[in-house]
């Protein structure tokens, strides 16, 4: 067997052995990323770090810059959640049932929370090792129940806010 007809072979295997692997195929679920957003103002120049969705459809993305909005269909919004008072941006984002934004800031061991035109509402957080202070917070998340769950890299643990707001 020459050596064209072994990588012919050994190409053939490997592509069998992919579609028994992955399922449906590996095609299969490339057919699902059917377009690509741009933002506008600053978010070309941003790292984008997290995305969510409100019950809307509107797509928000946590980025260095701030948090930015998209609609369902793609449309650049622009920035609704400035970074003023953050240290580096925002790592992560959420957004509840109400429209509320929060938003996490490693670097500032704190997360905000926003009314849905970007107003800030409130701030949580500090620098420590106890309950309501972060060394690395690095998620958010916003349960139906209005409790928020934010993730602590360096302390690895989940900790978690029964706050509710008036608002």
């Amino acid at each position: 067997m020459n050596s064209l007809s072994r990588t012919g072979l050994v190409a053939a295997m490997l592509a069998v052995g992919l579609s028994l692997w992955l399922p449906g195929g590996a095609a299969a679920d490339t057919h699902r990323f059917y377009t690509q957003w741009s933002g506008i103002g600053n978010f070309a120049s941003s790292v984008k770090n997290d995305v969510d969705a409100d019950l809307n459809g509107d797509v928000y993305v946590a980025t260095s810059t701030g948090i930015y909005r998209f609609t369902a269909q793609g449309q650049a919004l622009g920035r609704v959640v400035s970074p003023a008072g953050f240290t580096n941006g925002f790592e992560a984002v959420s957004v509840d049932g109400a429209g509320r934004i929060y938003a996490v800031d490693t670097e500032s061991y704190r997360f905000g929370v926003f009314r849905p035109d970007g107003t800030q509402i409130a701030v949580f957080g500090a620098l420590g090792l106890g309950a309501g202070t972060f060394l690395s917070p690095a998620g958010i998340a916003v349960g139906p129940d209005g409790r928020i769950y934010v993730t602590d890299q360096a302390l690895d643990n989940v900790q978690v806010s029964i706050w509710r707001p008036a608002i």
